[in-house]
C-alpha cells in the first residue's frame, strides 16, 4: 500500500491537486515530507514504527508530541472536497439552469431535459441533495456542447 501511495496516489491525486491549486493562485508550494532527504530517511524506518496498533504515522506522532499539543495533529482527517452542493445553489445555479435549458441539451437514456430540471430544482429547494449526480450531468452537458459528435468521431467546435 505504501508503494501504491508513492507511485499512484501522490502523483495522480494529492500532488496534482496541490500543483493546480498553487499554480492557479500563483503560489510556490513545497511538500515537506517529499524532501529527498526526508523521503530517504522515511524509507529506512521499520514498518512497525510507521504503523503501530493501527495508528498510521506513529513515529511522526511521537516526535510531534515532544513539541506540540496533540490537538494539532491527533484528530480526524479533513478532506478538501469542493463544496459542489452549495455552489449549485449559489454561484453556479444560473449556469446549471442555462445548461439544462439549452437547446443543445443532449438527452441520453433517463437523462432527459425535464428529469434534469427536476433534479436541479429539488436540489436548489433543499428537497433532495443529488449534487454528485447533477454535477456529472452538468459536466457531460458542458463537454457535449463544446464538441460535436459525428458517428464515433468527436470534433471540437472551438
Amino acid at each position: 500500500m505504501m508503494l501504491w501511495d508513492i507511485y499512484k496516489y501522490l502523483p495522480d491525486d494529492i500532488l496534482t491537486k496541490v500543483d493546480r491549486a498553487s499554480m492557479y493562485y500563483g503560489l510556490e508550494a513545497r511538500v515537506p515530507m517529499l524532501d529527498p532527504e526526508v523521503f530517504r530517511v522515511s524509507q529506512k524506518v521499520p514498518v512497525d514504527l510507521k504503523i503501530n496498533q493501527k495508528t498510521g504515522k506513529w513515529v511522526l506522532q511521537q516526535v510531534l508530541n515532544k513539541y506540540l499539543p496533540s490537538k494539532f495533529f491527533n484528530r480526524p482527517k479533513a478532506g478538501f472536497a469542493a463544496p459542489i452542493s452549495e455552489w449549485l445553489k449559489g454561484p453556479l445555479y444560473e449556469w446549471a439552469n442555462d445548461l439544462i435549458d439549452s437547446s443543445s441539451f443532449y438527452e441520453v437514456s433517463s437523462m432527459t431535459q425535464k428529469h434534469c430540471k427536476t433534479i436541479l430544482n429539488d436540489h436548489y429547494t433543499n428537497q433532495r441533495d443529488q449534487s454528485s449526480y447533477l454535477w456529472s450531468i452538468l459536466l457531460f452537458q458542458s463537454w457535449f456542447q463544446k464538441n460535436k459528435i459525428i458517428g464515433h468521431e468527436i470534433i471540437r467546435k472551438d
